[in-house]
């Protein structure tokens, strides 16, 4: 099954839209770089892309002028019009954002690693339709999984142990995610600077990007992005690398 079918099947599935309904906080990196736009963002459009079941509806909503929500999973989609009703929620796919004109926004964010899960050409095509909505000058912010984290590509079986779980369910768990693994293991990708990994995400169901910080500014910079700000999952500003955090923050504005 081509990756994109695979993952997108993935954010379909009853089971996980349960458990995006669930998640409502808001991450120390997100608080760490959205906070300080408080002033700016007041008079802001701000196109939220991938935003699951509406975790971060209600924060960002509040904090401006106009808030327009996405994802591609129709599935998540109307969970989060159920959960957010009266707010503006879109089907869309972030590779074609044809309902949005050129320059039809102030901020773009792309939260919880939404990014990743789609090819590398297909990453780089979102990069540059998230240039065009853009106004010039707009703010662009996304995370992403860290391809100089530590702990990447863990086997199903060396995960982080878990005593609090019942275990005949952890022992269901653990046999769908062995069995997910033999399916996907085959069509990972390993280069210098990314890697497509069957990471332990939904249960070794997905293949996920994982990227170098040296590597993501690049990409940024030859989609028209420059003053790219980079912060660990734990909000912290970042110079180079950090082999302790998963996924990185990156900020940048629109040249």
């Amino acid at each position: 099954m081509p990756l994109d079918e695979n993952n997108r099947t993935v954010y379909e599935d009853p089971r996980i839209v349960r458990a995006y309904q669930q998640a409502s906080s808001i991450s120390p990196a997100e608080l760490a770089i959205f906070e300080p736009l408080t002033e700016r963002l007041r008079a802001a459009a701000l196109l939220d892309i991938g935003i699951g079941a509406g975790r971060t509806t209600a924060y960002l909503g509040a904090k401006v002028s106009r808030y327009v929500g996405v994802d591609y999973s129709r599935a998540l989609v109307e969970a989060a019009r159920t959960r957010h009703p009266g707010a503006d929620i879109q089907w869309c796919d972030a590779r074609q954002m044809h309902a949005f004109a050129d320059g039809s926004f102030d901020v773009a964010n792309f939260s919880f690693n939404g990014i990743d899960y789609v090819d590398h050409p297909d990453r780089l095509q979102i990069l540059g339709e998230v240039r065009r909505v853009l106004r010039p000058g707009g703010v662009w912010t996304f995370s992403s999984h860290n391809r100089d984290y530590a702990r990447r590509g863990l086997l199903p079986w060396q995960g982080r142990f878990r005593p609090g779980r019942v275990m005949a369910r952890k022992s269901l768990e653990a046999i769908r995610a062995h069995k997910n693994w033999r399916h996907l293991r085959g069509e990972q990708v390993e280069t210098t600077d990314f890697a497509l990994v069957n990471d332990e995400a939904h249960g070794y169901s997905m293949l996920t990007y994982y990227v170098t910080p040296h590597e993501q500014v690049r990409q940024l910079a030859a989609s028209g992005f420059g003053d790219v700000l980079v912060y660990d999952q734990w909000g912290s500003p970042l110079e180079g690398s950090s082999p302790a955090s998963m996924w990185l923050h990156y900020v940048s504005r629109r040249l």
